[in-house]
């Protein structure tokens, strides 16, 4: 693994930067290259990195933050375990994506959910059974700009989470979020 940053607190952008919290306070990370840079039609990426986050400088039961620090967040893609936000800030597209370790267990639990209550429609269980969750239960920010975990074990080296950004300038700010989805998820 080939660093680009190591135990740093700001990852940063053109328009913000990329941090990671327990609580108020930042505490470091490291930045690896994603190497999943394939052109999106004619449109190649050139800053596309993970986050990675030591779990053996992490606390079982904590929960901590990644977020970026400015912007409005929005859903833009999803896929197999993972999902990605993006927002257009000045002339820049920039997104965070996250694999989720437990999804198909929560898709087992809702399936089981639905079927036992007898519901026409797939439903969330109030409360998921996290006895057979790994790893870490990730969640959303409410502001969509990032994402929040609670560690429950150590299975994993790192927690890792993909961001990009990309300049505005040849095509619609859509086609770069677009671009993000495809590269972050």
């Amino acid at each position: 693994m080939e660093y680009i940053f190591r135990d740093i607190e700001d990852l940063i952008t053109p328009v913000g930067n990329f941090n990671v919290y327990y609580a108020d306070k930042k505490i470091p990370f490291s930045v690896i290259r994603n190497n999943f840079d394939i052109p999106y039609g004619e449109i190649n990426i050139s800053d596309t990195y993970y986050i990675l986050i030591s779990t053996s400088d992490l606390e079982i039961g904590s929960v901590y933050r990644v977020a970026f620090s400015c912007g409005e967040w929005e859903f833009e893609d999803s896929d197999e375990h993972t999902d990605c936000y993006c927002s257009v800030i000045e002339n820049w597209a920039v997104g965070i994506g996250a694999y989720d370790p437990n999804d198909d267990e929560k898709t087992a639990q809702i399936y089981q959910y639905s079927k036992l209550n007898s519901f026409n429609t797939l439903r969330c269980p109030d409360k998921y059974d996290e006895s057979k969750f790994i790893s870490h239960i990730i969640e959303t920010l409410p502001e969509n700009n990032g994402y929040s975990f609670r560690m429950l074990d150590k299975s994993r080296e790192y927690i890792q989470f993909p961001v990009a950004w990309i300049e505005i300038n040849e095509y619609s700010a859509e086609t770069y979020k677009n671009a993000l989805g495809f590269w972050l998820t």
